[in-house]
């Protein structure tokens, strides 16, 4: 699939804070608990944090509990899905995903145009988008404490933050826009 790049595209100038942001179907593969359990990790050093979910899905009733724990502290935030989601990638400082398994996701792919860092579990075609440590931030499939930690580093050091997502940008604008789409499938017709 190809993003237009056009359309997603970072933004005028990105605001200060520290909202990370998922926009996932609420499903079992998507692992939303894992989400939250390495949420309530970055809590405990950065207590001013803000997780925003975007979506709906089987298990929304699930994950809403789970985020009325104490130890979120109602830091987490719910948001049905949208057909723009750029206001929430324009208003957000990095994106999570916490799957257990992915093809290549479309909106990941949005959310780097958008400029916007990643941090995610290294599962099925994420890798091929997520460069670690140039565009983004990976982490085991499953593993709670290195996604904290991967969070933690995009929220703590601005200039790590925006390198990665200029580089990410600039990777879907490269590999994955819709010219680089048409130009890819016009090579193979030829």
């Amino acid at each position: 699939n190809g993003i237009d790049t056009d359309f997603f595209a970072p933004p005028a100038q990105r605001p200060e804070g520290s909202r990370l942001l998922c926009v996932a179907r609420m499903a079992a593969d998507k692992n939303h608990p894992l989400l939250l359990r390495a949420f309530a990790r970055v809590l405990t050093r950065k207590p001013k944090a803000e997780l925003h979910l975007v979506g709906e899905g089987p298990h929304k009733s699930r994950i809403l509990s789970l985020a009325a724990a104490p130890e979120l502290r109602g830091r987490v935030h719910f948001h049905p899905g949208s057909t723009d989601l750029r206001p929430f990638l324009h208003s957000a400082q990095a994106f999570v995903l916490s799957s257990d398994q992915e093809g290549t996701p479309n909106v990941l792919m949005e959310a780097m145009a958008c400029g916007l860092p990643v941090a995610a579990t290294s599962v099925g075609g994420i890798p091929d988008l997520v460069l670690h440590e140039k565009t983004g931030l990976l982490s085991p499939r499953g593993h709670e404490e290195a996604l904290a930690e991967n969070m933690l580093r995009l929220l703590a050091n601005s200039d790590e933050r925006e390198a990665l997502g200029r580089a990410g940008a600039d990777r879907i604008r490269a590999g994955y826009s819709l010219q680089s789409m048409i130009d890819a499938h016009q090579r193979v017709y030829e």
